[in-house]
């Protein structure tokens, strides 16, 4: 009887000091995102794809969603328009995931895609059935990586 206690115990014991360390090693490896999305600060999102996130506002009645992103560094900000990993603004709250930007403004500067060092560009994203409202919190993801808590204005 007092070995079966004692082998309980340390089961529990490893069970319980085990978690926390899976639990890290899953953060860890890729973001604590599902797909090896990593999430990024601020700093270091902006860092690795070149544009600032300035706002993400719910206009036109709250069926719009204008995203507004500055350029940091064009060559890298080229991410904005990857066609096999294009950007997206998830709702936090509920999941859900606003893929396709119907719309955006890009005019004039560089060759490839017309983004200039300094300026703002937007995009917009149809909000079908209000999905994001203003005062919620969205992620933006670009490529591989994540910008988390973003309050929609």
């Amino acid at each position: 009887m007092r070995l079966g206690w004692k082998l309980a115990v340390i089961v529990l014991a490893a069970v319980a000091l085990s978690a926390p360390a899976a639990l890290v090693l899953r953060l860890t490896s890729n973001g604590g995102e599902a797909g090896g999305v990593t999430t990024l600060s601020p700093a270091a999102f902006e860092e690795t794809t070149g544009v600032r996130i300035v706002r993400i506002a719910s206009v036109g009645g709250g069926g719009i969603i204008d995203l507004r992103f500055q350029v940091l560094d064009p060559d890298k900000a080229l991410v904005v328009h990857d066609k096999q990993s294009p950007l997206s603004i998830l709702d936090e709250r509920s999941g859900t995931a606003l893929r396709a930007a119907f719309h955006g403004k890009h005019s004039g500067g560089t060759a490839q895609v017309g983004l200039n060092p300094g300026l703002t560009y937007y995009l917009l994203f149809a909000n079908s059935g209000g999905v994001l409202q203003r005062s919620d919190l969205a992620s933006v993801t670009v490529g591989d990586v994540r910008l988390e808590h973003v309050l929609v204005q």
